[in-house]
C-alpha cells in the first residue's frame, strides 16, 4: 500500500479478505456512483457505499461491505 500512496495515488481502497466477483462489482458499482456525487471525499464514499450496500437485500450481509477499507495519505486536512 506505501508504494502506491507514495508514487501513484493518494488514497488506495483494498479489502481485508477474499470476495466475490459479483459482490466487488455490486461494490464498486455502487462506490463510483459515489465518487461522481461527493468528488474527492473518498472515506465518504466508501462509508455511502457501505450504508447503501447494508441497505440492499442482496448485499446486506457483512461479507459484502465489510471487508473494504481505505487507506490515504496523511494530509493536514481534516476529513469529517
Amino acid at each position: 500500500t506505501r508504494p502506491l500512496l507514495t508514487t501513484v495515488s493518494d488514497a488506495v481502497l483494498s479489502s481485508l479478505w477474499k470476495i466475490s466477483d459479483r459482490g466487488a462489482a455490486a461494490f464498486m458499482k455502487v462506490f463510483y456512483e459515489q465518487r461522481r456525487q461527493f468528488a474527492s471525499d473518498g472515506p465518504r464514499c466508501l462509508a455511502e457505499t457501505q450504508r447503501a450496500l447494508v441497505r440492499s437485500v442482496e448485499y446486506a450481509h457483512p461479507y459484502y461491505w465489510a471487508p473494504y477499507m481505505m487507506v490515504a495519505r496523511r494530509t493536514d486536512e481534516v476529513v469529517r
